[in-house]
């Protein structure tokens, strides 16, 4: 999976990505959110922050809750430190409380 991301992040390089591309990119993508994610951590690691918060957040707002990818996925590094990445680290933590709660009740 980490080379697919690296070969788009390739190719993504090769010109000027904007916010409206990166939208265009994840069209397709409406039932599972896991490649908004993954496009949006290849456009962090380009410095394309705008692009990667909006992928990112989009994922998030479609369950695609990646608290732990979140805080451990190193193609974020340059966005770890904005406060639009402290955002999308609250609303993962927001999106996971349903979920950890119905697995408590399971318990």
């Amino acid at each position: 999976m980490c080379e697919q991301r690296l070969n788009f992040l390739r190719i993504q390089l090769g010109r000027k990505a904007t916010l409206q591309e990166a939208t265009t990119l994840s069209l397709g993508e409406r039932v599972d959110p896991e490649p908004l994610y993954q496009r949006g951590t290849v456009f962090a690691f380009a410095g394309k922050n705008e692009a990667a918060v909006h992928l990112i957040g989009t994922a998030i707002e479609r369950n695609y809750c990646a608290y732990s990818s979140l805080e451990k996925d190193s193609l974020l590094d340059k966005l770890r430190d904005t406060a639009e990445f402290a955002n999308l680290l609250s609303s993962a933590r927001v999106c996971q409380q349903p979920v950890l709660a119905q697995m408590r009740q399971g318990r």
